[in-house]
C-alpha cells in the first residue's frame, strides 16, 4: 500500500493497494484504488492520466502513441473515498436572568449569550454516532477521471515526456540535440615528462538551432494545432530559434518568450507565403553557423511554382531580389537537417533551402511522427 503519486503532478491524495489491503484502507478511511492484478505501475499512470493527456492534446492518438488495446479499464478505474459526514452548527441564543425583574430596564441584567450545538448529519449518522470506517456502508466509489478531474492545465509537458507518454518524435529531436551538445573533438599532444603520445578531448563549442514550423492550410489542422501547443517546450529542449509560417510568417529568437498556443492559433491554416519568410532568412539565419536546422511540413516551399503567380507579383512591388541568391546561402553553415515530412521521405518545401545552403549536411528523415496524430 503506497500513496500516488506521479512526478510534481498535483494529484489529490489516494493509496493504491492490493485487495487484501483494501480492508486497511478501511480502517484508516483513506481513499484507495485497488490496483488490477495484471497492471504494471506505468498502465496505472497512464489510466490516471487519461483524461489529462486527452484534454491537453485532443489531436494526438493516444491508443497508438502508447500502445494501449483495451481503455475500459482505464475509464472505469474506481477510487474508494469514505463518506465524511456533514457537521452542522446550529446557533441557539438564551437570556441569563440574574434572578430579579428588571423589567427591561437594565441591559446588564440581561445578557444575550451564543450556545452552538454541534449536529452530525449525512451519510445516515446519529449525533452520538462514533464514525466506523470499517462499515462498508461509509462508502462510495467513483471513477479516477471525476475523481481527480481535469489536470491539463496543471502538468507539465517536460514531466510528461520523462514519463514517457508524448510522441517519441519529441525524444528522437531531444537526444539528437543532445549528441550534438556531446560533440567532442580529440587534440594529440606529445608529453615530454612521460615520453609518449597523450591527447585530450576539448569541447566543441554548440552551434545553436533552428525550428521552421509549416502549419499552413495543407498541413492536417490536427497535426498543426498539435505542434503549436508542444512547440515551445520543443524548442527550449533544443535551444532553437522559430520560425512558423502559414498566410504569415514569423520568427522568434530562442531567448525570446512566445505566445500561448491559443494566441498563436491565428497561425494555423491558410496558404503558404515566402516574402515574409525570406526576409526572415536574410535577417536572422543567413551568414551564420548552425548545429540542426529541424523543418516540419509537406512539399509546399516558398519557391513552388504554383505561388509565383499572386506571390511573385506581389514581391516584385517590394522586393525585386525576392529569390535567394548563392552567396546567401554559401555564407551559412549547417551541420544537420532534421526533415519531419508528413507523408514523404523527404525534405519538407520550408527546408529545401537548407540542403541546397548545406548539400553535403547529414541529413535525418522521419516520417512517423505524423501518424501519431488524429485526422492524418
Amino acid at each position: 500500500m503506497h500513496q500516488l503519486k506521479i512526478g510534481s503532478i498535483p494529484l489529490p491524495k489516494i493509496y493504491v493497494c492490493e485487495q487484501k489491503e483494501a480492508k486497511e484502507c478501511r480502517r484508516l478511511g483513506v481513499p484507495f484504488i485497488i490496483k488490477p492484478k495484471t497492471w504494471s505501475d506505468e498502465k496505472l499512470i497512464i489510466a490516471v492520466l487519461w483524461r489529462t493527456l486527452h484534454k491537453k492534446f485532443p489531436n494526438i492518438d493516444w491508443i497508438k502513441v502508447l500502445k494501449v488495446s483495451n481503455t475500459y479499464q482505464f475509464r472505469h478505474l474506481q477510487v474508494n473515498y469514505p463518506v465524511q459526514p456533514e457537521v452542522e452548527v446550529v446557533s441557539s441564543q438564551y437570556r441569563d436572568n440574574p434572578g430579579y425583574d428588571t423589567c427591561g430596564f437594565s441591559d446588564s441584567a440581561m445578557q444575550v449569550t451564543e450556545d452552538n450545538e454541534y449536529r452530525m448529519t449525512g451519510g445516515g449518522l446519529d449525533p452520538d454516532d462514533k464514525l466506523d470506517f470499517d462499515d462498508e456502508a461509509r462508502w462510495e466509489k467513483q471513477t479516477i477521471d471525476d475523481y481527480i478531474g481535469d489536470l491539463s492545465y496543471q502538468v507539465n509537458i517536460d514531466e510528461l515526456q520523462t514519463l514517457k507518454l508524448l510522441p517519441k518524435f519529441l525524444d528522437d529531436i531531444t537526444n539528437a540535440i543532445k549528441i550534438n551538445l556531446m560533440n567532442t573533438a580529440w587534440c594529440d599532444g606529445y608529453n615530454k615528462k612521460l615520453g609518449c603520445n597523450l591527447g585530450r578531448w576539448d569541447g566543441v563549442e554548440q552551434a545553436p538551432n533552428l525550428i521552421i514550423l509549416d502549419t499552413s492550410g495543407s498541413i492536417p489542422s490536427g497535426i498543426a494545432s498539435t505542434m503549436i501547443t508542444l512547440i515551445d517546450t520543443l524548442r527550449h529542449q533544443a535551444n532553437a530559434d522559430l520560425i512558423i509560417t502559414s498566410r504569415r510568417s514569423e520568427y522568434w529568437a530562442a531567448n525570446t518568450e512566445l505566445p500561448d498556443p491559443d494566441k498563436l492559433s491565428y497561425l494555423i491554416g491558410g496558404c503558404n507565403e515566402r516574402v515574409q519568410f525570406y526576409a526572415i532568412l536574410r535577417k536572422h539565419i543567413f551568414g551564420k553557423h548552425w548545429g540542426n536546422v529541424i523543418i516540419f511540413g509537406d512539399n509546399d516551399a516558398p519557391d513552388s511554382r504554383r505561388l509565383d503567380t499572386h506571390v511573385a507579383i506581389y514581391s516584385a512591388n517590394r522586393d525585386p531580389d525576392y529569390k535567394i541568391k548563392d552567396n546567401e546561402l554559401q555564407s551559412t553553415k549547417i551541420d544537420r537537417i532534421m526533415a519531419f515530412h508528413t507523408y514523404q521521405k523527404k525534405i519538407p518545401g520550408y527546408g529545401l533551402w537548407a540542403k541546397k545552403a548545406a548539400p553535403k549536411a547529414e541529413v535525418v528523415i522521419n516520417t512517423d511522427w505524423a501518424g501519431t496524430m488524429k485526422g492524418f
